[in-house]
């Protein structure tokens, strides 16, 4: 038993050896191991850093900062969402999800409202994905309750016209109350007018409503206007072996009539031995006219072989019978009232070569509506058209003198004065628009008095009105446009309403006065030089309005 022992216990103790030494090999070659894994290690980091950059790049990431979380995809009832942010350094992103949401019930909804004879139905839905959570169904109506309007229904819609109605009905289906509705008013629409013209026929404002096309106000037609002619202008002058022609322009489309002058007769003519000639040293005039009754006149170009080359003074004086005549290009002169008082006297045709229009030569020619101003005239004397009260130039521009009162009572659409001077000759002149040309300087004593004018464009240029030149002119606003001098009286009398005065601008006593219409004046300066400007003339601010209720705005 002993032995057994001793054998036992001498192979525990060989076995105990032989782990020993394992462990101790084992341990040793663990080592060795180690450093050749560090010596591998080392290699592939160096060979790492020289083919792979980007991973040394990595290696040395930045710390990231994140931006807040952003809902990328919204979550449901039956699927999560997903959110994700930025790094704002390096833009990385990453992403997280969402909570799935939880069913929230909605209140009752009413499907089907019940009635005395059936049943209703009612559901409960969740609010975010609509889906069913409960049905059931609503009871029967008691068929004693007592009928509640529920709601309304329109039976009729109301139209501009005529009235609608609606019917408060129980939740029974029962019709409680029926109410009207009152009808819509029109939605008004103006029709634009159309003006008449010579082209066209015009039409009045209207009205109809854009709802029902019904017809508010209706429009009419008014008739299409009569062209309004100017003066004939001479194209071709007749001569003894030749028709001429002259034409006309309508002033508001243009159109044109052209018509033939006929040849002028030879001196031996029956018709032309009614006038009366006088030789001068170069050529004949005609003198006068005997009785005739012939009321259209073509002055010969010859006589007896010799031109005809002026007409004297009062050769046709009170004539009652012309109604026409025409004056050939050789007829150069005319005379002092040549044509005074001939009172039947509607159409003249004056010589292209024509200079000067004497003192009175178509005086009191109170149905003259046509005649023509040739560029060629230089001067037109006092009371050349005087009282030609039908007489209307249209539009028309005059670069030559004006004598005093020479167009008095004579009208113009549009008149363009192009003088440095404006002399008296417009006064009483009916004028829509006056425009006073660059370079006119100064308007002349009573130039425009009492004209009739709707509106005056006055120059840069113009440095004095002289005394009284606008008394008495029917205009309601004037505007000078430079530093001017005003003479005494200059606006005497004046229907203005309004002026504007620029700064610089002097002038002398009553220049404003008897202006019973003026309520404004604006003047350029200020106050304090508005009234240095009047006291150096004895008045002061107050003592200077003294016309209605005038205010200076300065």
């Amino acid at each position: 038993m002993k032995r057994k022992i001793l054998v036992v216990f001498v192979l525990l103790m060989i076995l105990s050896f032989s782990a020993c030494v394992n462990n101790d090999s084992s341990s040793q070659t663990d080592i060795s191991g180690s450093q050749d894994d560090t010596l591998n290690l080392q290699t592939d980091v160096t060979n790492n850093a020289n083919t792979h950059e980007e991973e040394s790049t990595i290696f040395n990431a930045c710390k990231h900062t994140w931006d807040q979380w952003k809902q990328t995809v919204k979550p449901t009832c039956d699927s999560s969402g997903i959110q994700t942010r930025k790094c704002i350094n390096c833009s990385k992103e990453e992403s997280g999800s969402l909570q799935k949401l939880s069913h929230k019930n909605s209140d009752w909804i009413v499907d089907e409202v019940s009635t005395i004879k059936t049943e209703g139905k009612r559901h409960i839905e969740c609010i975010y994905c609509k889906k069913v959570i409960k049905e059931e169904p609503i009871s029967k109506i008691n068929a004693n309750h007592n009928h509640v309007g529920s709601y309304y229904s329109v039976i009729k819609q109301p139209t501009c016209d005529s009235e609608g109605s609606k019917e408060f009905i129980c939740s029974c289906g029962t019709t409680v109350r029926t109410y009207i509705i009152s009808a819509t008013a029109h939605t008004v629409v103006i029709d634009d007018a159309v003006a008449a013209s010579c082209e066209r026929a015009g039409l009045t404002e209207g009205k109809h409503c854009s709802v029902c096309n019904t017809i508010i106000v209706k429009q009419t037609v008014v008739p299409q206007k009569d062209h309004i002619y100017g003066s004939w202008q001479v194209m071709v002058q007749p001569t003894e072996t030749s028709t001429g022609l002259r034409n006309k322009m309508c002033k508001v489309c243009a159109l044109g009539i052209t018509e033939t002058i006929p040849a002028i007769k030879d001196s031996d003519s029956s018709e032309l031995n009614i006038l009366l000639f006088e030789l001068r040293n170069d050529g004949y005039w005609v003198t006068g006219i005997q009785s005739c009754t012939n009321p259209f006149l073509t002055i010969p170009s010859t006589y007896q072989g010799k031109p005809v080359v002026g007409i004297s003074e009062k050769a046709f004086y009170k004539n009652t019978v012309l109604k026409e005549v025409v004056i050939p290009d050789n007829v150069k002169t005319f005379e002092y009232r040549a044509f005074y008082k001939c009172t039947s006297l509607k159409k003249v045709i004056l010589p292209n070569s024509i200079q000067n229009i004497p003192q009175g030569m178509f005086e009191g020619c109170s149905e003259l509506t046509e005649i023509n101003l040739p560029d060629s005239i230089q001067s037109i004397g006092s009371k050349a058209f005087s009282s030609c009260t039908k007489l209307n130039f249209g539009t028309i521009t005059l670069k030559c003198t004006l004598g005093d009162n020479c167009f008095y009572g004579v009208s113009f659409d549009t008149l363009t004065i192009n003088n440095e001077v404006l002399t008296a000759g417009l006064s009483n002149a009916k004028i829509n628009k006056l425009i006073l040309a660059e370079g006119l300087k100064t308007i002349e004593k009573e130039a425009l008095m009492w004209a009739k004018i709707g509106d005056i464009a006055f120059p840069t240029t113009l440095t004095t009105i002289k005394n009284g030149a606008l008394y008495g002119v029917g205009v309601e606003r004037l505007v000078l446009r430079s530093s001017v001098h005003l003479d005494y009286g200059a606006f005497n009398n004046c229907k203005m309403k309004e002026i504007v005065i620029p700064s610089g601008t002097t002038f002398d006593k009553c220049v404003f006065m008897n202006c019973e219409n003026l309520e404004t004046i604006y003047y350029g300066g200020t106050r304090a030089e508005w009234s240095s400007l009047i006291s150096n003339y004895g008045y002061t601010l107050d003592d200077y309005q003294f016309i209605g209720e005038l205010h200076v705005v300065c």
